[in-house]
C-alpha cells in the first residue's frame, strides 16, 4: 500500500516480520517501540492478517478509531493488539501518517496515552466515530441493559 517510510527489522514471534517505528509518550517520557506491517503480514499470512481497504484508509480522519499491532519487543514485552483514536493527520509528500491516543491500557501505556506516528500499512481495522455511536455503542448498551 504505502510503502516509502523506513523501516527497522523488528525482534519477534516472525523471523521475516518488519515493523514501522513509532513512540508513546507515558508519565512525559518517549518510549520508542514497532508497530507489525500489516500489508506484510496480510501477504505472507492470510490466515491470521486481513489487508485494510484503501477506501477505508482514505476515510481515516480526526476521532477515527485504528487498530495496531505494537511490537513490544525491544523493550521486553509481547506484541500487543489495540486501538487508538486519530487526533491527528500528518500529510508529508501525499502520504498521511496518524497520531492519536490508546484506546485502551496496553503493558506500556494506560488508556489516553499519546502514540504515532502511525502509517497506513500498519493499520490492522479502521472504526470511524460514526461507526461507534451507531453501531457499537448501542450494542455494547443493549448487552450491559440485559
Amino acid at each position: 500500500m504505502f510503502k516509502f517510510y523506513k523501516k527497522f527489522q523488528a525482534k519477534s514471534y516472525l523471523d521475516n516480520d518488519l515493523a514501522y517505528e513509532s513512540t508513546v509518550q507515558v508519565k512525559g517520557k518517549l518510549i520508542s517501540f514497532g508497530i507489525q506491517d500489516n500489508d506484510y503480514l496480510s501477504i505472507h499470512y492470510p490466515d491470521s492478517y486481513s489487508q485494510v481497504d484503501l477506501s477505508e484508509i482514505k476515510n481515516i480522519g480526526v476521532g477515527s478509531f485504528i487498530q495496531i499491532s505494537a511490537n513490544w519487543n525491544k523493550i521486553g514485552l509481547p506484541i500487543e493488539k489495540f486501538w487508538v483514536e486519530v487526533t491527528r493527520v500528518v500529510i508529508i509528500g501525499g502520504m498521511p501518517s496518524y497520531y492519536g491516543n490508546a484506546g485502551n491500557d496496553t503493558f506500556v501505556a494506560p488508556i489516553d496515552s499519546k502514540i504515532g506516528p502511525i502509517y497506513p500499512g500498519c493499520i490492522n481495522r479502521v472504526y470511524s466515530e460514526d461507526y461507534l455511536k451507531k453501531v457499537a455503542l448501542p450494542k455494547l448498551r443493549h448487552k450491559q441493559a440485559a
